[in-house]
């Protein structure tokens, strides 16, 4: 976000009441942790239809486990593969049903090890842990979160307000919390 649309919206929301600012905040926020978008595992449905396809595929714990490593992805895929007549057999697409989901953990996996993925990741991290450090005064009252309407997705934005702290006092209290970059605060005064 650029210092030109910060300062545009401060000017917008500055007539805004807490409410409304509250609700446009929820609007602009990822809904869910990019974690919980972020695939590591097979699916259960898949593991179940494998399960009662194949003894041998299910037997092999590393399928059921998390593939969180590039050694681990490998291992599946060529399993899968090996086992591909047998999938087949069983169902005309589960073998490639299978094999997407494994293409995805890889791709999703790449992406994690990316200066943006790791970067998103602290910053969702710190949202998280920032949310538990929250004063009982700033809960309900503070959100926070990254912006999805924005084209840059490494920022943090925190608004709302505090019944007993000022807007300094709010930013010197997220600022302590060490966030990975600056927050864009857009605070409503008492």
């Amino acid at each position: 976000m650029t210092e030109e649309q910060k300062q545009s919206i401060l000017a917008v929301s500055a007539n805004w009441s807490r409410e409304f600012l509250l609700a446009k905040l929820r609007e602009i926020f990822s809904p869910t942790p990019i974690e919980e978008l972020l695939k590591i595992r097979i699916s259960s449905s898949l593991l179940n239809d494998i399960d009662g396809v194949s003894a041998v595929l299910k037997k092999d714990i590393s399928l059921h486990g998390e593939l969180d490593s590039n050694e681990k992805i490998a291992y599946a895929r060529n399993l899968i593969k090996k086992n591909r007549v047998t999938l087949m057999s069983h169902s005309e697409t589960l073998y490639s049903e299978v094999i997407a989901e494994i293409n995805e953990i890889k791709e999703d996996n790449k992406w994690r090890k990316t200066q943006e993925g790791k970067l998103i990741i602290a910053i969702e991290k710190w949202i998280a842990s920032a949310y538990r450090s929250l004063p009982d005064d700033m809960k309900g009252n503070i959100l926070i979160g990254r912006n999805i309407l924005d084209d840059d997705p490494c920022n943090i934005i925190i608004g709302g307000y505090s019944e007993k702290m000022t807007q300094s006092q709010i930013e010197c209290f997220f600022m302590a919390l060490k966030p990975p970059v600056r927050p864009f605060f857009i605070i409503k005064h008492q």
